[in-house]
């Protein structure tokens, strides 16, 4: 009989396993999932539940292959005599509102949970990991109309907003979410979220953020963040875990001629120095993020509305991107950490 070994020591011997759906599931080991499904649900005598670890993987597999809904999932999965439904290790092809019931039983907590164990195992198998992070948020339109005189909106979590268009760089008004992110600027993964309104400012959360990673002891060295951000509190919460803060100025309500702040001489790193300057650059990071969460897993179009609902699907897409960057290491493919699409379609 086979034994049961972790995907590390699996693929320890064939460091170039050809990359495709199928190597990413049996890579990603989830077996510590199924009891803290299992806590979900009653103990009396009742009908068995579907396993909890092809539930997680039919959701990990719906972002990865643009699967807009949950009755497109189920079709999927039936293709080719329900092929990806045994693949997933399901015994037959459930039908589509299992999978929003169990999205609703087990909530936003155990996506937060796989969220985390998979970036503590990056960490470990990558030191460096959160060693250089980017801190940014991006907007997300909620599905649903806003409100008008005495008509309430149909999501009542949604708010009016101002975010800066990408291209043009000009604010624009939006009604929805915001995704609030620490990014892997060597990686290109996240290792801290949190959605908020649409209203909220972006630099009370960045504290938030340097807090969940103390929380989680991952230690980092640099941390950047664009004008936004600047704000003394940042300054200060980023020096307290003696790392460095690269925070553009923002001469926003600042004597003409300004350039910095009092205390920037301080500063671990002079800003606008040369390697000041190199390390901002490292923004870019956070931008092709953004762009692949809402051009390839759907975050652009949202058929969700309440923010814990939005959460949760923030969340899936956001392990998709750190699983495929820890799968790409585990199986000796590393240059294609950052990409989703070897990992889409193939069975090999």
């Amino acid at each position: 009989m086979e034994r049961n070994n972790p995907p590390e020591e699996k693929y320890a011997n064939n460091p170039f396993s050809e990359p495709s759906l199928r190597l990413f599931f049996d890579t990603l080991d989830l077996r510590w999932v199924e009891g803290k499904v299992a806590s979900k649900y009653s103990q009396r005598k009742r009908r068995p539940p579907l396993p909890g670890i092809p539930q997680i993987r039919a959701h990990l597999f719906k972002d990865i292959r643009q699967i807009k809904s949950y009755r497109k999932l189920q079709k999927a999965l039936a293709e080719h005599h329900g092929l990806w439904a045994r693949q997933l290790g399901f015994n037959r092809v459930p039908r589509h509102q299992s999978f929003s019931a169990f999205r609703n039983r087990v909530g936003a907590e155990l996506f937060l949970q796989i969220f985390a164990e998979i970036r503590n195992h990056m960490f470990k198998l990558k030191p460096d990991f959160a060693d250089l992070i980017v801190v940014d948020s991006t907007s997300i339109d909620a599905y649903a109309r806003p409100g008008r005189g005495e008509r309430k909106s149909s999501d009542s979590d949604a708010r009016w907003g101002i975010a800066m268009h990408p291209r043009t760089g000009k604010k624009e008004h939006f009604f929805g979410f915001k995704l609030h992110s620490a990014i892997s600027a060597r990686y290109g993964a996240p290792v801290a979220f949190t959605v908020t309104s649409g209203n909220r400012a972006d630099s009370p959360q960045y504290p938030k953020l340097i807090r969940m990673l103390s929380d989680a002891r991952i230690p980092f060295s640099v941390a950047i963040a664009d004008a936004g951000y600047d704000a003394r509190d940042n300054y200060v919460v980023t020096l307290s875990r003696k790392a460095t803060p690269i925070i553009a100025f923002n001469r926003r309500k600042k004597p003409r001629g300004t350039t910095g702040r009092r205390f920037d001489r301080i500063l671990p790193v002079q800003r606008n120095s040369p390697e000041w300057k190199s390390y901002y650059n490292l923004r870019s990071s956070v931008e092709r993020q953004f762009s692949e969460l809402k051009e390839q897993l759907g975050m652009r179009n949202l058929t969700l509305r309440g923010i814990t609902r939005v959460t949760i699907h923030l969340c899936i897409s956001l392990i998709v991107l750190l699983a495929i960057n820890l799968v790409a290491h585990l199986t000796g493919n590393p240059e294609l950490l950052r990409s989703i699409e070897p990992w889409r379609y193939s069975y090999v």
